[in-house]
């Protein structure tokens, strides 16, 4: 088998750089004087509802981020903003596509959110189950000096996200982040037959 033709090494003929090539990008903020911490899902996987999910240790998202407000109560309300893209798209296109995650940068408004976890979660029928947990300030290397921005490099592991593995991360109250999230999109089984993938 051929793993570079099926997009699990290397980078199907992409940089190693991980941050660089297909991006997306977007701002969320949590704001008001009742703020509470939330977590986040960045696209829903194979359920219909933020409210069906659950991550590795049980909790409920809050939201799956989307264009605009996506949670409102009194005092209360995070928002949702993309970065030249529609919020939508890349939620449905993490959800319906597998995509390999390469690398995540984070730029904060507060050093105290890098404490915050982001966790890759795979949906069973047995239950979710966390394949990566991130604590973003643990990822700093040396050349990263910005306290308020991080790069996280995921080339050392196979994260590719679908309708059975999401990306969740836990929103601090009153905080402000701009997630990148850098990719390459698996070929369809199509493509992988047509460059006989399977052959070798």
């Amino acid at each position: 088998m051929n793993l570079q033709k099926l997009g699990v090494d290397g980078f199907g003929g992409e940089s190693s750089n991980p941050f660089t090539g297909s991006n997306v990008a977007f701002e969320l903020t949590n704001q008001g004087s009742a703020a509470e911490a939330q977590l986040i899902a960045f696209s829903k996987g194979w359920f219909d509802t933020a409210a069906d999910m659950r991550d590795a240790q049980g909790h409920t998202p809050g939201a799956v981020i989307a264009d605009g407000t996506i949670i409102s109560t009194t005092n209360k309300e995070v928002t949702c903003a993309g970065k030249s893209c529609r919020v939508a798209d890349v939620a449905g296109m993490f959800a319906k596509n597998a995509c390999r995650l390469k690398g995540i940068k984070l730029a904060v408004d507060d050093a105290v959110q890098l404490d915050e976890e982001i966790q890759v979660v795979q949906l069973t029928a047995e239950g979710p189950k966390a394949l990566k947990r991130i604590i973003p300030s643990s990822s700093k290397t040396e050349d990263q000096q910005d306290p308020k921005r991080v790069s996280i490099d995921l080339t050392d592991d196979l994260v590719v996200l679908g309708a059975d593995v999401v990306v969740m991360a836990n929103l601090a109250a009153g905080r402000k982040c701009t997630y990148t999230l850098f990719y390459e999109k698996v070929g369809s089984y199509r493509a992988l037959v047509q460059n006989n993938a399977f052959g070798e």
